[in-house]
Parts: structure tokens; sequence; C-alpha cells
């Protein structure tokens, strides 16, 4: 039997639900906490931010061990719903990543989630809106 299968539908609930939470978790984090806004204020200005006394490398560590642990929650949850794993298995989805988060604005956590609703929509719609309005242009001429 083949292992390369569609997950079921509780398999993706749960894919859906879990990345909702977590970036519900993450906005929360930033938007609310004191690490948070110290790390907002590092990201707008380091200079300024160092003499209002934020250790301004501990910020950036703390920005980078974040990072670390959304990727490793997000590798995750690509396997649950890819179940297979390889050294490669990560650009594609980081492209992606890049590109919503450019789409949404680089630095707006609400505005990346919507940069990444909105590829994904584009990326699954797409090709059979696009391709059908092609059929339909190539009968007529």
């Amino acid at each position: 039997m083949d292992d390369r299968r569609i997950p079921g539908p509780q398999v993706q609930a749960v894919v859906i639900i879990a990345a909702a939470l977590l970036m519900a978790a993450l906005y929360s984090f930033i938007q609310y906490s004191r690490i948070g806004k110290a790390i907002r204020a590092v990201s707008e200005d380091k200079e300024i931010s160092s003499l209002m006394g934020i250790d301004v490398n501990k910020m950036i560590v703390t920005t980078f061990v974040i990072g670390g642990m959304a990727a490793g929650a997000a590798g995750v949850l690509y396997a649950l719903m890819f179940k297979q794993v390889h050294f490669f298995m990560g650009f594609i989805p980081g492209i992606k990543a890049f590109t919503a988060a450019v789409l949404g604005g680089i630095g707006n956590i609400p505005g990346a989630m919507l940069g990444g609703i909105f590829l994904g929509l584009i990326e699954s719609l797409g090709p059979s809106l696009f391709l059908d309005v092609w059929e339909l242009l190539r009968r007529i001429s």
C-alpha cells in the first residue's frame, strides 16, 4: 500500500486548527507580552532601544529562537499532511512564505497571514479558472 495518500479530514482539520492557534499565539505574544514589545522596539530602532534599557542582542536571539520554533512546528504540520521527509522539503514552502509576507507586508503579522490565505486561494483556484478562460479564448479565435 502506498503511504503517500491524501490525509483524512481529521488530519487536515488538526493541521488547520493547529496552524490557526499557532498564528494567534504568535500574534498575541508579539503584541501583548513584554518581550514582544521589546522585539518590536528593536526592529524599529536598535540604538534607541538600547538607550531605553533593552538588551538588543538578547531580543535578536529571542527572535531567532521564536523563528526556529515556528519552523519546527511548520515542519511537523507539513509532515502530517504529506507523510514524507527529504532534505529539500522546506524550499518551496519557504518561497511561498516569503511571497505571502511580501504580499501582506513584511513586519505585519496579520497581513502576512492574509497574504498566505490569498496565495493559497490563487494557487488552488487559479489554474482551473485561468485555464478555462484560456480554453474559451482559444475556441473563440
